[in-house]
């Protein structure tokens, strides 16, 4: 029994991971039509079920069913999974959330595994760093070389993101080359070759660095400042734990002169290259420090208790908006670089603000026991795991990997090895494990509970799985009613997912008996998910059923939200035209005709005529 346990968290292991790489990279999506979390909660919740399943039989036989403290992650599990069926905001539709849930999931039956199964699920995640190096390979044209900005993006659909996700798997990469002594399967010795072992090592050496330097070229010919940063500490890390003593000794032994004045020359190299990658990209640069300083004029909003795990991307929106109505005279920078946006690009701030002070105080608390674990028995597996998460979280003070579900993966990854592997050595906290004489009526509660509460997740979420399969069938019917006929009979099993009443709302202004039912959907959607499209949407219902003042608010709160759109600015002109507003048309008039241009275009400078005939006739 325990070796099929094992054999399915493997399995869920490789399920999500693969499913993460390829085909959810990203836990919140603003395209209308990725609704990707649906598919694997479904999985995730049945294979959850099943592992309880196997667990009451342990449990109802008279074994333990759970390894140290693997009871509390599995009631913590059932409580967010319980948030999930009975709350508004954090149903399967908050893809965050949902994410988090998967996630936890596996958290809890990861201390299921022995040391082999982690093994295996190393070598797993190398093997998706090799295929991840064979796409990029396969973008640049092979040996054509022809990296870049939009041509290599592996299958992340971003160039910044893959170079980070790159730097991040090299620990682990190391580990599997050089710590993994045993083949991870049985294979029989007259198939596994002798090889000697001076030549396989010579062999792991020369494809190690050759992949250390294609990962480096990548990072250079993408320009990512990020994944530089991270590449140059990792690299700083192991020679520092390798010749730590060496250096020591050798810079002692140096007359002190030339220590200051090597000291006073790194600076300023440092110096020089924090300026370099500063303006490597000046407009990306100031877009973040924007992002920044609307993060921090609201910092205590919501400073205890946070906004609530998936609903920052709701909130920040708003806070744009609220920035740009406030500073009329933005610099040029800002005005340029904002854009249809939910992430701060700064993972701890962003993270602050999502949970609030307390519980942000105890994920540091969390943060600091995992450092602080050490084991002799797997001190390199230790040290792979905790380099993983520096990485991760370097890459995370100006990026956005606690948004990339794979990379969310490896950190839990990551947090659960050390409490296992101090479980498997015997030598786990007593605070943390459960005691030597075990509750099996506890233990038989909780996974019959647990498993009532699996039970009506599966349910729900295969209802609500089905429900978006009908709506993703309903946007190629070529049939308006058919159509609408079909979002109203889903709009039961989806009415929490705000893509879902965005996309129902759009398709209802395509028919004027459907206005005034358009513009309440649309604004119920503003509820759960907002960006660009159902705020210019909402605009545009409003604008037909003649409700000037609310289309003008609607879309003044658009041109606040992004301000260097013209065609929006446009709209807006036109709308203050039909208000009969002369000093709002002159207003925005001249504001279209001296504000800065992001990329210059034909369409830019139809707009502007079209923009200066409107002022002189008005």
């Amino acid at each position: 029994m325990k070796k099929t346990r094992e054999l399915l968290v493997l399995l869920f292991l490789f399920s999500i991971a693969i499913y993460f790489l390829f085909y959810h990279q990203y836990a919140f999506n603003i395209e209308l039509y990725n609704n990707a979390q649906y598919f694997i909660a479904f999985v995730a919740l049945t294979i959850w079920f099943i592992f309880l399943i196997l667990s009451g039989i342990e449990s109802f036989s008279g074994r333990p069913a759970f390894a140290g403290n693997q009871m509390r992650l599995v009631l913590i599990t059932s409580v967010f999974i319980c948030i999930m069926l009975f709350s508004q905001y954090y149903s399967f539709s908050n893809e965050y959330f949902t994410c988090l849930v998967i996630l936890l999931i596996f958290f809890s039956m990861f201390p299921s595994l022995n040391m082999q199964a982690i093994h295996l699920g190393i070598v797993f995640f190398s093997g998706m760093f090799f295929w991840e190096l064979y796409l990029v390979f396969r973008q640049m044209d092979f040996f054509s070389f022809k990296i870049g900005l939009f041509n290599v993006e592996g299958s992340f659909q971003n160039s910044g993101i893959l170079c980070c996700y790159l730097v991040s798997q090299l620990p682990f990469v190391f580990y599997t080359f050089f710590e993994i002594k045993k083949p991870v399967f049985k294979v029989p010795k007259k198939i596994y070759p002798k090889w000697d072992g001076k030549i396989l090592l010579s062999i792991k050496k020369t494809l190690f660095s050759a992949s250390v330097l294609f990962v480096s070229m990548i990072i250079w010919g993408c320009k990512s400042r990020t994944a530089l940063i991270a590449f140059v500490l990792l690299i700083c890390a192991y020679i520092f734990s390798k010749y730590a003593r060496i250096l020591k000794v050798r810079i002692l032994t140096l007359p002190r002169v030339l220590v200051v004045f090597c000291s006073f020359l790194f600076a300023i190299v440092i110096c020089c290259g924090v300026y370099h990658l500063f303006f490597l990209k000046k407009l990306s640069t100031y877009g973040r420090m924007m992002k920044l300083e609307i993060g921090f004029d609201h910092f205590f909003d919501h400073f205890w208790l946070g906004t609530g795990i998936g609903r920052f991307t709701w909130y920040y929106p708003q806070w744009q908006m609220s920035y740009f109505k406030n500073h009329t005279n933005p610099p040029t920078e800002y005005f340029l670089s904002a854009s249809d946006s939910f992430i701060l690009f700064n993972d701890f701030l962003q993270l602050f603000e999502t949970v609030g002070a307390l519980f942000f105080f105890v994920l540091l608390l969390f943060v600091y026991s995992f450092f602080k674990k050490t084991t002799p028995k797997c001190k390199a597996l230790l040290n792979a795991s905790k380099l993983t998460v520096v990485v991760i979280f370097t890459c995370g003070f100006t990026s956005y990997l606690l948004q990339t579900n794979i990379l969310l993966l490896m950190l839990f990854f990551c947090f659960g090895l050390p409490t296992m592997l101090m479980e498997l050595s015997g030598l786990n906290n007593q605070i943390l494990r459960t005691p030597k004489k075990l509750n099996f009526n506890l233990q038989r509660l909780v996974v019959v509970l647990s498993m009532v509460i699996g039970l009506a997740a599966i349910q729900v979420s295969w209802r609500q799985l089905q429900g978006v399969k009908h709506w993703e069938r309903a946007r190629n019917y070529s049939s308006r009613k058919n159509a609408q006929l079909e979002y109203q009979s889903l709009y039961p099993v989806l009415k929490f997912n705000g893509k879902f009443l965005s996309e129902f709302g759009m398709l209802l202004t395509e028919d004027s008996a459907n206005y005034y039912q358009a513009t309440i959907i649309l604004k119920e959607a503003q509820k759960y998910f907002l960006a660009e499209s159902n705020i210019a949407a909402l605009g545009i219902c409003y604008k037909k059923v003649k409700n000037i003042d609310a289309a003008i608010t609607t879309y003044v709160d658009l041109v606040n939200y992004i301000p260097s759109k013209f065609k929006t600015r446009l709209e807006l002109l036109k709308l203050y035209v039909e208000a009969n507003d002369t000093f709002n048309v002159r207003k925005a008039a001249d504001i279209i005709l001296t504000m800065p241009v992001k990329i210059p275009s034909i369409e830019v400078n139809w707009i502007k005529e079209e923009v200066h005939g409107i002022k002189r006739s008005s």
